[in-house]
């Protein structure tokens, strides 16, 4: 790692371990156990005269025999793990500016963008004059109708209004008058 660090500039580190020890020495211990639990076994099958001690004797021996085995193949990976390192180290050159702004340019990823703006502004156009079409165009001929109904209902009320109004200076002028 000192040899690594020297030959440029660090930029992350990331150190890891898994201790493997505990595991070891618990293996070890159940190991022993066993290897007693063994050599019980196989002083009892000395001593086993009938065919059925010596039966039961033996399914116990190999069940024990198969733990031991299994437990030694389990061991001995630990004890390759304890004397094993690995190191992974990934180098690379900092990029330049120039790399960098134009490492994702894509010309025809570029255009189809500029072609599908062409055509969404286009779509919003034709949006917008069929709105006018349908709603703004209706409104206005409604409106328009609407003002002259209500131009030639008024339009003989204002006319009485107006003479009404009209009437009254005229006849007040002409009482000052007098």
């Amino acid at each position: 790692m000192a040899t690594l660090h020297s030959s440029g500039k660090l930029l992350s580190e990331d150190t890891g371990s898994y201790e493997v020890t505990m595991q070891l020495v618990d293996l070890e211990a159940r190991l022993k156990n066993l290897r007693a639990s063994e050599a019980a076994y196989l002083s009892l099958m000395k001593r086993a005269v009938s065919v059925s001690d010596i039966v039961a004797v033996q399914a116990e021996l190999s069940i024990v025999q198969g733990d031991i085995e299994s437990f030694d193949a389990q061991r001995a990976a630990l004890a390759d793990q304890v004397a094993m390192a690995n190191v992974s180290v990934t180098l690379s050159e900092p990029a330049s500016p120039i790399s960098d702004a134009s490492s994702n340019f894509d010309l025809g990823r570029e255009l189809s963008n500029a072609l599908a703006n062409l055509i969404n502004v286009g779509r919003a156009v034709i949006v917008a004059v069929i709105n006018i079409v349908v709603v703004a165009i209706p409104i206005a001929v409604l409106g328009g109708l609407f003002g002259s109904l209500l131009a030639r209902g008024a339009a003989p009320l204002i006319a009485w209004f107006k003479k009404m109004v009209g009437g009254s200076r005229k006849g007040a002028r002409r009482a000052a008058r007098r």
